[in-house]
């Protein structure tokens, strides 16, 4: 199983959000840090089932701007993909801390 937490409290860029995934241990070395790489890593990489939990969505949402938007598509675009080969993934915006 795959779970990928992210935290949107210290998000202010897209950088941010890849140099999370990057940090990730199913994420390989050259993962390209750009948002079609992302899909890549998602698809290709993650084990099943997988999930994914965007905390503290707000503060990303708002520090981010439209690069917020672009990044949840691409997620909920890899989920109706894994979902359409019968793979379990999840994406979940958490309006709460992450996990202690």
């Amino acid at each position: 199983m795959t779970v990928l937490e992210l935290d949107g409290a210290s998000m202010r860029s897209l950088a941010d959000l890849h140099e999370q995934v990057a940090q990730h241990p199913e994420t390989p070395g050259f993962y390209g840090r750009n948002l079609d790489a992302l899909y890549d890593v998602l698809l290709g990489f993650y084990r099943s089932p997988t999930r994914i939990r965007w905390h503290n969505a707000s503060q990303a949402r708002e520090q981010m701007g439209p690069d917020f938007a672009r990044a949840t598509r691409v997620f909920e675009d890899a989920a109706e993909e894994l979902e359409s080969f019968g793979r379990d993934y999840r994406f979940e915006l958490i309006e709460g801390a992450l996990p202690a």
